[in-house]
């Protein structure tokens, strides 16, 4: 609902992925990292990575100004690590929609049917092209929510 309409049409959702874009490991804290994944320690694991601060700014602008709902993909682990993740962003009040475990293969698969999905927005290169007209490159975390 947007200035009292009440509309049923969806709200417009893209996906961000988290490592990368949102959260960031330092090189010398990943032998750590993997370890800790290993062990399925996944909240000391998250404890090493470091937030995007702007990516934060930038997701909760797209949000409560531009009223896109964000959704939070992750390819390091299980659904159990996407609770960790979403546990860590309701600390920090990140305004997210949903955390998404899966692998880049799958969800190539599932984006093209995926209702409302408008983009997905992954910063790593090996991916680019792979989820075709809705897969962004993301080399700008301005890029959210606007190309």
């Amino acid at each position: 609902m947007r200035d009292n309409d009440l509309s049923d049409e969806p709200v417009p959702r893209v996906a961000v992925v988290f490592e990368g874009a949102v959260a960031f490991l330092d090189a010398k804290d990943e032998r750590l990292f993997a370890k800790l994944m290993g062990k399925h320690h996944y909240a000391a694991a998250l404890q090493l990575m470091r937030l995007n601060p702007l990516a934060v700014q930038v997701i909760t602008n797209r949000v409560y100004a531009g009223g896109v709902k964000i959704d939070l993909i992750t390819y390091l682990g299980d659904s159990a690590w996407a609770d960790a993740i979403a546990d860590a962003m309701d600390a920090e009040e990140l305004p997210y929609n949903n955390v998404l475990a899966t692998r880049p293969d799958v969800l190539a698969r599932t984006a093209s049917w995926t209702v409302g999905l408008l983009r997905i927005y992954d910063p790593w290169p090996e991916h680019q092209g792979l989820f075709g007209p809705k897969g962004r490159y993301l080399v700008d975390i301005n890029q959210i929510g606007r190309a």
